[in-house]
């Protein structure tokens, strides 16, 4: 087995039964859909890094007349989802982030909440730009700085888990260039990140032990823990912006 695919391995096996994989809430979700287009009930919506659906049964309950494909490269997610999706309107795809199985222009609504940074937030914007119809819309979600002065210790920290986020600010001109309208923003609540960590928080123990004799497991673990402790003393000063943005 080579080393990334033990990572990976580690990361599943961390990750793949929590209610979710990134900060966020079905409240939030439901109101960041609030904030988008109405929509026709042949839309087309793509829920892009969807994990084990947290968000994809949220739009699913907002959009009873429309089928929200999932996505996302993880079987154990996909498998998941697939799994508790039955009966409901959405349809799990284990796919890359990079490339649909959808027409280009076709594309109503691409939903990306935490997920984007993965295959590069630029990238992200300007790979799915093509993908959305003349008037469609990305909502998407992306880490930034919410302060421009920072500890030297959340600092280093960012560099070394995220060395492309961005100040908030810088973000518009982005947009612009990549080709979209801001129509609206919010901030992820506080309740939305302890969300995801405190079910995260309350499996790291667990994983220690079961990888007690693993090196590597260990630094995921470890690394896990940081983060969290970073939140807890520096939650002012980053966070989640959710953005709905229309193809200009």
């Amino acid at each position: 087995m080579d080393d990334m695919q033990a990572y990976m391995d580690v990361m599943t096996d961390i990750f793949a039964d929590l209610p979710s994989q990134g900060p966020g809430s079905s409240q939030t979700t439901q109101h960041v859909l609030s904030l988008c287009p109405p929509l026709a009930p042949s839309a087309i919506v793509l829920d892009v890094g969807s994990g084990t659906g947290r968000q994809a049964f949220a739009l699913a309950e907002s959009l009873p007349n429309q089928t929200v494909f999932a996505f996302d490269l993880l079987y154990a997610f996909v498998h998941r989802l697939k799994q508790q999706a039955k009966g409901y309107n959405i349809v799990p795809i284990r796919a890359d982030m990079n490339h649909f199985p959808f027409a280009l222009g076709s594309i109503d609504l691409i939903w990306a909440e935490a997920s984007a940074y993965s295959i590069g937030f630029e990238n992200a914007l300007r790979a799915w730009h093509k993908f959305l119809k003349s008037d469609g819309c990305l909502a998407v979600s992306e880490l930034v700085w919410l302060k421009s002065d920072v500890s030297d210790e959340l600092q280093q920290f960012w560099a070394e888990e995220y060395p492309d986020m961005r100040h908030v600010d810088t973000l518009p001109s982005l947009f612009a260039d990549c080709g979209y309208v801001v129509v609206d923003e919010t901030n992820l609540s506080e309740g939305d990140w302890w969300e995801y960590y405190k079910p995260l928080e309350a499996k790291l123990p667990a994983m220690r032990e079961k990888y007690q004799a693993n090196e590597m497991a260990q630094g995921i673990i470890d690394n896990i823990a940081t983060e969290i402790d970073m939140f807890r003393q520096y939650m002012d000063c980053y966070g989640y912006r959710f953005f709905v943005l229309r193809k200009a």
